[in-house]
């Protein structure tokens, strides 16, 4: 007797196990957290001052917001870090024109 279910031609598939395609955990692990900024973990840990949160005991709990890694991006962006374009001419020595 064969107990496999048939699928019903037109029917969607729901795959029950897998996570939503759209699914963005909110707190992130280092690597995460880099990968997210756009960084190495090496170049993230030596940049990036947002404090991680403790999930659980041990290194491997600590995780980092993803809003508060967005604010720190924007506040990267309007910061005086941000180069003007004209500066950046000029750093080069390239003619504007």
């Amino acid at each position: 007797m064969n107990h496999k279910r048939k699928p019903i031609i037109g029917a969607p598939f729901i795959d029950r196990l897998s996570k939503p395609k759209s699914f963005v955990p909110r707190l992130l692990n280092k690597a995460q957290a880099a990968a997210y900024c756009g960084m190495s973990i090496g170049s993230f840990s030596a940049n990036c001052d947002v404090v991680p949160i403790r999930v659980q005991p041990g290194l491997r709990g600590l995780r980092y917001d993803i809003e508060d890694l967005a604010e720190w991006i924007e506040r990267k962006k309007t910061g005086p870090q941000m180069i003007h374009p004209d500066d950046l001419i000029e750093e080069l020595g390239c003619d504007k024109n």
